[in-house]
Formats: structure tokens, sequence, C-alpha cells
């Protein structure tokens, strides 16, 4: 069990395969391309593996998490995989319990909120890091803010831009900043909760006191089914965080990241297609923070995150009850 990284790719290869035991068994519930599949298939057609339990696939995004059952399946070596007696793979569902969903759901919430109001996700039980990679401040540790390296107050911002919105953005300048509610964009006054000092409440009041107002925290939900939206609704009911979810049952990429405009942050899962193209236009569309709703992060590029100041962070752990674990 490994995170998929550049140095762990293809982990288990040809050259891994043979220098173990005959009649080794091969569990992977990780990620896909920790295998090299068609070495597998060697392994066992050789016999030196005697057994695989998969329920991960290194070209999943097609087949798992759909009902294929009525098409045929055009990849050759997953259908070839599905031939063997003594491999048992399934679709990418070893996470999936109630309590798993449930500390999925509260964790992506708390980092979405974290970062909405106070710049930092919390840790995940106290303990465990949930930023992966994330832009950061020289002086501090806090997600980058347009308005941190400005030379200008909060105060004597709104003093020189009067607005009727006070809401999360991007920004270099006064003159650049630029907002958007739903799919109209128009231009106005775009300010980090984040900046403003104190509890959530204290932030509605000082906003109020300015004669403005902040719009709802709208986030964009990819490869989300059914019990994704039930799970993510229940969960912000329970913790009363207020969000607007915008559900899309499609995989996140450059052709669907225009499902994000309006959003501050997207939430995102394990075949969601966040490469610099994709990231490219997310900030094109003033997203601030890519909130993974699972462990691994090998889908993002975060190098273009960093570059564009877009946070990311994960769920660390799932349950103790997930089947996996």
């Amino acid at each position: 069990h490994a995170p998929l990284l550049p140095a762990t790719r293809h982990m288990i290869n040809a050259e891994a395969i043979s220098k173990m035991k005959k009649g080794v068994i091969i569990v992977n519930t990780s990620r896909g391309g920790l295998i090299d599949t068609m070495a597998l298939l060697e392994g066992l057609k050789s016999h030196r593996v005697s057994a695989a339990g998969l329920d991960v696939y290194e070209d999943e995004g097609d087949y798992f998490f759909e009902d294929c059952s009525h098409e045929m399946i055009e990849d050759d070596i997953l259908a070839r995989l599905l031939t063997f007696p003594n491999v048992t793979l399934t679709a990418h569902q070893a996470f999936f319990t109630k309590e798993a969903l449930n500390e999925i759901s509260n964790t992506t919430l708390r980092n979405i909120v974290g970062v909405y109001e106070s710049g930092t996700p919390p840790k995940q039980f106290g303990k465990l890091d949930t930023e992966v990679e994330l832009p950061r401040k020289r002086e501090g540790s806090k997600f980058m803010s347009p308005m941190n390296n400005s030379t200008m107050s909060l105060k004597s911002t709104l003093k020189k831009a009067p607005a009727n919105v006070i809401e999360m953005g991007r920004t270099d300048s006064v003159e650049d900043l630029v907002g958007h509610r739903g799919s109209t964009w128009f231009e106005d006054k775009v300010i980090f909760p984040a900046n403003i000092p104190g509890t959530p409440s204290r932030k509605k009041a000082f906003v109020k006191a300015q004669g403005g107002c902040l719009l709802p925290l709208r986030v964009a939900v990819f490869s989300c089914k059914q019990y994704d939206r039930d799970s993510l609704v229940s969960m912000d009911r329970s913790l009363g965080t207020g969000i607007e979810f915008m559900c899309h049952d499609v995989q996140l990429s450059a052709e669907t990241a225009s499902l994000a405009q309006g959003c501050y942050a997207v939430v995102v899962f394990v075949n969601d297609e966040v490469d610099e193209e994709c990231i490219e236009a997310l900030h094109g569309f003033n997203v601030k923070l890519i909130a993974l709703r699972c462990a691994g992060f090998n889908n993002v590029h975060l190098d273009k995150a960093e570059e564009l100041g877009i946070g990311v962070c994960r769920v660390p752990a799932y349950s103790p009850y997930a089947v996996a674990e």
C-alpha cells in the first residue's frame, strides 16, 4: 500500500515480480498505477503470481464508478484480467462504507470552510495534515491570500473602492478585483473572508457595516454520485457550514472546468484529471481551492496549482471500518 508518485509508478513491474517467491499473492487497494498490469498478467500466466486482489486498475477511469454491465469492454488488458479465476477485481470500492463516506464528507467540508474563513484547513483528528504542497506566504503557513501582498490595508481598500459585495477572489491590485455570481460576471470588489479578522459572525457583521454582503460559499463537486451528494448535504446540515453544492456527475477536466464558474472550490475524486490545463482553466474562473475527497493526490498537478496560488487539500484517513483497512 503506497501513494502513487513518479517514484512509485509501476513499482510492481516485471523485474520486481521476477524477484518474488513463486506463488506470491499481490493485493492493491491504493492506485492502479503502482502495478504494471502487463507484467502482472505475465506473472499470473507463469504461475509466479498465484493470485491477485485488486480494487484499482491503471486505466479505470472509463469503467469504474459506472454501470458498464451492458457495454463491451474495449480495454483488452482489463478484459483479459477479468478472465482469470484467481483474480478478484473490484471497482475502487474498498473504502466504500457509510462510516468512510461520513468521514470523507466531514473532513472535506472542514477543509473548505477552514481555508475560506481563516486561510488554513484544520488537521484531521487534530493530528493529520490535510494540506498538500500548498502555496504559502514567506512569513507564515497559511494559504496565499491576494491581500497579504498588498500595500493597502483592508479599510483603505474599502474606502477607495466601495462595493456592495465582499467575497473570495484573486487580485494583484484594486483595479483587478473581479467577482462573479453564478454564471453572470460583474466588476466589483472581492475580498477573502480569511482577510477579515474575527469569527464568522463578526465577519458578516463587518461586511454588513460596510454596506455589503457575503455571497454563499459555493463549491462544485465533480464525479458526484447520489450517495456523494447525500453524504455531503447531510454533513453540511450537521456541521452548519451553509455550503451551496453544485454537483456534477462528470469527471473534472479542462473540458468540464467551466462547470466550476462561480465557485470558490472544486471537490474532486480519484479519476478527475486536474492537470495543468485544467488548473489554468480553474484559475481563470477564480477557483481558489482544490479539495480532494480522497487520500491520494496523484491526479493533481501540484506545481501548477502552487504557481497559480490555488490551494490543495485532502482526506488523509477514511475510517477504520473501510473495507481495505
